[in-house]
């Protein structure tokens, strides 16, 4: 995070030890020269508590920030701490600057969208929630034992303001009396927000799929007669089908191991574990004797790294909460759509298995896609490729133009809805939570879900229209 973008703090990474183990990394916030105890032990616990990513911490150290500098440079404006925390909300979406480009703040803050509003007052309000049962209240808030820095005062009124005002979102303060629970609703709030599932703006073209895997992903100075490893970058069209096909999110690919993709034609299956408390594959589970040793363990146990949400720089791969099963930590892949690509993909897996670009000695790992050195294949440098690849079809690789990466999940979600697909199977197949908590009970089996995407395929082949170039596909299939 750039400091220079704030005024008032300033932040150096830290390691607080937790136990005689291997210390927490967390990053501190300074302001005025001392440490933000209070933001730093919450974030300590939320990583050793909840696992938070990296993502998550900048978050967190982003909202914080903003709060602080604004709080400063407010000091002493408003007449309590609630008109003070519902002006931050209402300056988030505006900023700062008036239209003649002038700021008397000092902030120079530039409007921020809704959705990056909530997420800031979403991290503020957990915060909040927190420090407020850890302190014991009001009395330990603002009369507390030691004299408390500015910056410690800011976040102390905004704990209790939140607690008592109901400040930032729309939930309500647990009373014992229920007209004051019904009456404390939070005033300070972001304007509603719709709730946008696959625009079809978003969606990248299914017209437009082929192009895509086949020109786009072609390798210059390849020749028509080249074998179609030669030809073609495998490994990105893999990536590119497990997307498009499968509505994976791009972190999730990059979680893959070699073992997590069965090609059997009786059995194919593709999983996705949870990075961290995954099961480990069945062969190591058998080496190490460990029936229930998770991915993070088995990562540091056989090859001393860490999983891939908790690395740091160009190995970093999020996730973003999918529902996994309760015994592996996984969720099945269902593809959909494009049969004659689905076929392919096995295919091209266990070429790629065969091409694959083996890691180094010392610095194996299990991941299955890899960069020309062996390493684990980085998300960025397949952005980049899939960039080129779209404009090379004479796309724009923005997401309101359906050309980033994202827009693969969006074309799925789109082609799952235009088959009629029943809402609670669209969830499975896109690893979200239940529709509501009383479906929770509904949720389909795996033959179910396959089943219904099988009579789902054969409604959407009525209705969508038939690619020419599908026909180079049959051809590819036979290399």
């Amino acid at each position: 995070m750039n400091d220079g973008y704030y005024i008032h703090s300033a932040t150096r990474p830290h390691r607080v030890s937790i136990d005689k183990s291997q210390p927490v990394r967390a990053t501190a916030i300074y302001c005025d020269g001392s440490v933000l105890f209070s933001g730093l032990k919450y974030l300590v616990l939320m990583k050793k508590n909840k696992g938070v990513s990296e993502s998550w911490e900048r978050q967190f150290i982003q909202a914080m920030r903003l709060l602080l500098d604004y709080s400063i440079a407010n000091n002493g404006y408003f007449e309590n701490a609630k008109d003070m925390f519902e002006s931050f909300a209402y300056r988030l979406q505006t900023g700062t600057v008036d239209e003649n480009g002038n700021d008397h703040s000092g902030l120079r803050w530039d409007p921020k969208s809704s959705n990056s509003s909530k997420r800031i007052l979403k991290k503020i309000t957990g915060f909040s929630d927190w420090l407020y049962d850890e302190s014991g209240g009001k009395s330990e808030l603002l009369n507390p034992l030691r004299e408390a820095t500015l910056a410690e005062k800011v976040l102390n009124t905004a704990a209790y303001n939140h607690r008592h005002n109901n400040a930032f979102l729309k939930h309500t303060f647990s009373s014992s009396k229920k007209e004051e629970k019904l009456s404390n609703v939070r005033s300070t709030k972001i304007e509603s927000f719709p709730t946008v599932d696959f625009e079809p703006k978003k969606a990248f073209p299914d017209e437009r799929f082929i192009d895509l895997l086949f020109d786009g992903f072609k390798k210059k100075k390849s020749k028509l007669t080249d074998p179609i490893h030669i030809k073609y970058r495998i490994d990105y069209i893999l990536i590119t089908i497990l997307q498009h096909l499968g509505g994976l999110r791009l972190s999730e690919v990059f979680h893959i191991y070699v073992d997590d993709i069965i090609p059997n034609e009786e059995g194919q299956q593709i999983r996705v574990y949870h990075p961290c408390e995954g099961l480990a594959p069945e062969h190591a589970r058998r080496k190490y004797k460990h029936g229930h040793m998770s991915r993070k363990q088995y990562l540091a146990k056989a090859f001393h790294m860490q999983d891939r949400l908790h690395m740091k720089g160009r190995l970093h791969a999020g996730w973003k909460n999918s529902v996994v099963n309760e015994t592996g930590k996984f969720f099945h892949v269902f593809l959909f759509g494009f049969q004659e690509l689905q076929k392919l993909f096995f295919e091209l897996f266990r070429l790629y298995i065969e091409i694959r670009q083996e890691p180094l000695k010392g610095r194996e790992h299990p991941f299955l896609f890899t960069d020309n050195n062996g390493d684990p294949l980085s998300m960025v440098a397949y952005i980049r490729a899939h960039s080129r690849a779209v404009k090379r079809i004479g796309m724009t690789p923005k997401l309101d133009y359906s050309g980033t990466p994202h827009c693969h999940r969006h074309a799925y979600g789109k082609r799952l809805a235009n088959a009629n697909i029943d809402p609670i199977l669209i969830k499975r197949c896109l690893h979200h939570a239940s529709l509501e908590a009383q479906q929770a009970y509904t949720q389909p089996q795996i033959r179910e879900t396959t089943e219904a995407l099988k009579k789902g395929i054969e409604r959407l082949e009525h209705q969508e229209q038939k690619f020419e170039s599908l026909n180079s596909i049959n051809s590819l299939a036979n290399f």
